[in-house]
């Protein structure tokens, strides 16, 4: 038996987080006895509760209680009513809850008792009574019983596919999650019976049921992806059935690329991906790939289509020159020219690198693309034992692209040629700290950041500090540093800590607000060495109670862990 010292739940902690509107929802869902199928083991606690629909609860200990529901307010609350209903279940319950070692399994137990004590008769009585409470499930085990008796048609296929996806108008969430369950069941019975027909009626029932699906897509909206069980079988099921069909490799080729080249529905298996082993051994389809690429005017736009042409027919070769002229025929993004580029660099072929990036410099003179191009000479340069060239240009591309990763390339860079730069690092700093001065007003990013990282990662740790005295930072840089520091400048530690901490709060959320709190409990035990700014912690955090007191869930995390210091 479990005793209530023993176990995790703080039902004080979920109310708190869930609200008393969730909460009292909650309470009446297990007054009402909603809460079923309940196992509990030592740090979890799974069950159903019964809502619109039956949903499945976990409850999990994880240093405070983590709840898990697949109801729809779960995906914006963190604590749901479903949730709260299974904690008060098990806490009025716990002296009658066995632990997870010794609870028999629900099915189990249910099976050994219907055996036991029911007979045949009694038991598919019974089973009938659940079959017909839903019509999707009465309607699949009809198909079952239909297609065992006379043996299924690919007509009366096609009229059970008509059956599982009828034409409705459907907009809501739930409604089309609805639509699509019970369409999953009953297509149980579609594929089951499916695999007794001859594979030419196999492939036109398949046919079908795409024509089918987007036909009802049209007027479904299925953001949510509920039909991705069904297209899941219709792509597994499709290249097994092809692959067996009685048709020849020209009449197969043929029909790979023409759907390749063009789908005729939304929804449809991609060739590429799907049939990509029946494409890549089938000849034929590969001598259309190869006139498909030959016929291609060299000043167009590539079309899709041309591109996995060009990927299967590079897949086939084992001659990097015939790669390279396939890569060539398909060049027109950036993108390609310098692909096309570094491939030479990897064939050891730096001089035709270096004919191609000119080609490419003169092609595309965008703003960024010289840039892009810069790089790729550094490569080349590197490649070509021009060690003081490369890097040369390579720390005139940092210098205008000032960023934390473009240091990092450079590091990595100095490392490969062997270069000796004692000013190296200064000039990073000099470069980073103008780009964090100069670039303030900027909305969409930190320019400060950069500088910061750049700090962390050489441990210049009294530098970063007097940088972000004066600067704002990205949260998450800011606590890596207050982390580092803590034990040798704790003061310091526990103004940025509390500095995320007022950011994290304003976000003005429940899922905010325990991440705030978790910050400040976190905080309190790396200052446990430290009494005097431990002290200055419980002071702090009264202020914060005070100055978000408006803010009632997360005054109530306050008053639950730091009650005494407000």
């Amino acid at each position: 038996m479990m005793h209530d010292s023993s176990y995790f739940i703080d039902i004080d902690q979920l109310k708190a987080r869930s609200g008393s509107a969730t909460f009292y929802k909650g309470m009446t869902l297990f007054q009402q006895g909603k809460v079923s199928s309940v196992k509990v083991l030592p740090d979890r606690v799974y069950s159903k509760v019964q809502g619109t629909k039956k949903y499945d609860v976990e409850l999990a200990d994880d240093e405070e209680i983590e709840c898990y529901c697949d109801c729809p307010a779960a995906e914006y609350q963190e604590v749901c009513k479903h949730a709260i209903a299974t904690a008060l279940y098990v806490l009025a319950n716990l002296d009658d809850l066995d632990d997870g070692a010794n609870q028999e399994d629900d099915r189990s137990s249910i099976r050994r008792y219907l055996l036991e004590h029911h007979s045949k008769e009694t038991l598919v009585e019974l089973l009938l009574g659940y079959i017909e409470k839903k019509e999707s499930e009465c309607n699949k085990w009809l198909m079952k019983a239909k297609f065992a008796n006379e043996g299924p048609s690919l007509s009366s296929l096609f009229m059970s596919v008509d059956c599982a996806l009828p034409r409705e108008s459907l907009w809501g969430w739930e409604d089309v999650r609805e639509y699509f369950n019970d369409a999953d069941e009953q297509f149980e019975a579609i594929w089951e019976a499916m695999d007794s027909l001859a594979e030419d009626a196999q492939w036109q029932l398949l046919n079908y049921i795409i024509e089918r699906l987007n036909l009802v897509l049209e007027e479904i909206d299925d953001s949510g992806g509920h039909r991705f069980g069904i297209e899941g079988q219709i792509n597994l099921k499709m290249p097994e059935v092809f692959a067996q069909l009685a048709w020849s490799e020209e009449e197969k080729a043929n029909w790979l690329f023409k759907h390749m080249k063009s789908h005729p529905f939304d929804v449809f298996p991609n060739i590429s991906s799907e049939f990509a082993d029946q494409c890549q051994a089938n000849r034929y389809f590969l001598a259309l790939c190869q006139q498909a690429l030959d016929e291609l005017d060299d000043e167009e736009d590539k079309p899709w289509h041309i591109r996995q042409c060009a990927d299967f027919l590079i897949a086939n070769s084992n001659d990097w020159r015939d790669i390279a002229r396939i890569k060539k025929k398909i060049a027109h993004r950036l993108s390609d020219h310098l692909a096309l580029c570094q491939f030479y660099l990897d064939n050891h072929e730096e001089l035709e690198a270096e004919h191609w990036l000119a080609k490419t410099r003169k092609q595309f003179n965008r703003h960024g693309d010289e840039l892009t191009c810069d790089r790729m000479e550094v490569n080349i340069r590197a490649q070509l034992g021009e060690h003081k060239q490369a890097w040369r240009l390579a720390n005139q591309i940092f210098e205008q692209q000032p960023r934390f990763n473009e240091y990092q390339w450079l590091e990595e860079l100095q490392a490969e040629l062997g270069i000796e730069d004692e000013s190296f690092l200064h000039r990073v700093e000099e470069v980073l700290k103008a780009y964090g001065e100069s670039n303030t007003a900027l909305h969409w990013s930190h320019p400060a950041d950069e500088l910061l990282e750049f700090y962390l990662k050489v441990n210049a740790f009294d530098k970063a500090c007097l940088w972000v005295e004066k600067h704002k930072v990205e949260r998450q840089l800011l606590l890596t540093l207050a982390d580092k520091i803590v034990q040798q400048r704790p003061n310091d530690a526990l103004s940025y800590y509390l500095r995320v901490v007022a950011v994290t709060i304003e976000e003005t959320n429940n899922s905010a607000y325990h991440d705030a709190m978790d910050k400040l409990r976190k905080v309190e035990k790396l200052l446990a060495t430290s009494p005097d700014v431990l002290a200055a912690f419980y002071v702090q955090v009264a202020q914060l109670a005070t100055t978000y007191k408006q803010k009632r869930n997360m005054l109530a995390l306050f008053k639950q862990y730091y009650g005494k210091y407000i």
